[in-house]
């Protein structure tokens, strides 16, 4: 991550948290939308503060940032995370298919279980065609 980018997550994480103190201070929003910010904003700042910390140790030590990118970019390392993605994507598509049926049975409102079907057959039609082209492509 480009410390710029680190940066502006930091200054909009800090000010999503400052929107939650506020909003929750004098009571203006409900709570719903202040514990967005809230999360949202330590999430932002979580990754901006972690991307500068970074940066700066990468460049006090330029061996650490070599080591890291022959890291990421050794065949084994790849092959094992798109391994670990597809095992990951298998239990995703086992469990949501469970839940979606799960919500039905408990009667959940039906444009609920309807916009998680749409999100279901979405990545599965996403799936489907990144497989086509893949098996195209070889």
């Amino acid at each position: 991550m480009k410390k710029r980018q680190s940066l502006l997550l930091l200054i909009v994480g800090i000010c999503l948290t400052v929107v939650y103190l506020i909003a929750r201070g004098f009571d203006l929003v409900s709570w719903e939308w202040t514990a967005l910010c809230a999360g949202l904003g330590g999430g932002l700042f979580g990754a901006g503060f972690s991307g500068l910390v970074n940066a700066h140790l990468y460049r006090q030590y330029p061996e650490l940032a070599r080591e890291k990118r022959i890291q990421e970019e050794d065949e084994r390392n790849v092959s094992l995370k798109n391994q670990a993605k597809a095992k990951g994507y298998d239990l995703m598509t086992s469990l949501f298919g469970g839940l979606l049926l799960v919500m039905a049975i408990f009667r959940v409102s039906l444009w609920v279980v309807l916009l998680g079907v749409g999100v279901y057959l979405a990545v599965q039609g996403y799936a489907l065609y990144w497989r086509f082209r893949l098996d195209r492509e070889q």
